[in-house]
């Protein structure tokens, strides 16, 4: 070996990937604007009457715009390495596939409809493939030394920017120490090293902690929480939403039958709450029959989860009414936006609304008992 030549290695790159530094922020962000994008264009053009921007035999679709939000939402990351550039293309890309998938209906039909009625479930379940996604990520917490070093060198994005707080550094020091007790490469540990080095020193100037509005948000709700909602008021909300929806579940599914059967009239009022032009199958169980006897089974589910609730068996009155809750999401609300479309979406979000109430009891008082 020649002199300052440095001794061979079998080291290979390592192209795994590594997930990123605030990514589930970033997915949640994503469908916060993916939600809003869908839900108020469908209420500005229901409410507009649908109009048409061009003129002459033009027409310019909002998909064209869905086209240039992502456009935009993929150049950011690529020319700014600012983290707030990724807060940014998540909003946009959000936005952008919204108003792209919003129109899924004249993409799949040959007479280009908008109003057919499998686009709804298909904005729905691509919705709910994106939140599974995020829950996903949310919940994989992780981390070996090579990911670890990916996020504190995020991370030092703070010290460059002159943003670092004291709760910000002691956290990057405590990423380091583990990079050094759990990694074996000589490199990798030297660079810890320095890194914390440097932190702990006096060079570093760090600002005055301070939360952003979400962070304020949530620190205002949980005082506002456990000042208002003992474990009894909770737990009486909780199971009065429950029976109040498995009620509601069962006699809807039986109105819409009883009237579609009948070919009954409403007024429209009344219709948007009611389905009362289910299309019935006259030889054997259809998606219509299939879709009234699953809602009357979810209903009648909610009705004995109330049951336990009142006998006191919580943990199994929470395990049935959250299954219960996911399944009416996730597969029966499939078919009631095929035949609702997106006149149902309220009835989404209250059950939606429902289960996080749920959840947020089992997390307050079932798994502290633990």
């Amino acid at each position: 070996m020649k002199p300052g030549q440095s001794p061979q290695t079998n080291l290979h790159p390592v192209h795994s990937a590594v997930r990123r530094l605030y990514s589930e922020r970033y997915l949640l962000i994503t469908l916060l604007s993916f939600a809003a994008s869908v839900t108020l264009t469908r209420l500005f053009l229901n409410l507009t009457g649908f109009p048409q921007l061009g003129g002459g035999g033009l027409h310019i679709a909002h998909v064209l715009w869905g086209g240039l939000f992502l456009f935009v939402a993929a150049l950011f990351p690529l020319i700014l390495a600012n983290r707030w550039s990724l807060d940014v293309s998540a909003f946009l890309s959000g936005i952008g596939v919204g108003l792209f998938i919003d129109e899924v209906g004249k993409f799949i039909t040959q007479q280009n409809d908008y109003f057919f009625p499998a686009a709804a479930p298909i904005i729905y379940a691509l919705f709910l493939i994106t939140l599974l996604i995020y829950i996903r990520v949310r919940h994989n917490r992780g981390t070996d030394p090579r990911r670890s070093i990916y996020l504190v060198l995020e991370q030092m994005e703070d010290v460059i920017d002159r943003d670092l707080s004291e709760s910000e550094k002691t956290e990057i020091i405590h990423r380091l120490k583990e990079i050094k007790n759990q990694n074996k490469e000589p490199a990798l540990i030297g660079l810890a090293g320095s890194l914390a080095r440097y932190l702990q020193s006096k060079k570093i100037e760090l600002v005055p902690e301070k939360l952003v509005w979400w962070q304020k948000i949530e620190r205002d709700w949980l005082n506002f929480e456990n000042r208002t909602f003992t474990r009894n008021s909770h737990r009486f909300f909780m199971v009065t939403g429950i029976f109040l929806w498995g009620a509601w579940a069962i006699v809807h599914s039986l109105l819409s039958w009883y009237l579609s059967l009948n070919k009954i009239p409403l007024s429209r009022l009344v219709s948007e709450l009611i389905n009362n032009h289910l299309p019935l199958s006259s030889s054997g169980i259809g998606l219509a029959e299939l879709r009234i006897g699953m809602e009357i089974f979810a209903g009648a589910s909610l009705l004995i989860a109330c049951f336990f609730f009142i006998i006191r068996k919580e943990r199994f009155a929470v395990q049935v009414s959250v299954i219960t809750l996911l399944f009416s999401i996730c597969v029966i609300y499939l078919l009631v936006f095929y035949y609702e479309q997106f006149s149902s979406i309220f009835y989404a979000l209250l059950q939606f609304l429902l289960l996080m109430i749920i959840l947020r009891y089992r997390m307050r008082f079932l798994t502290s008992e633990q």
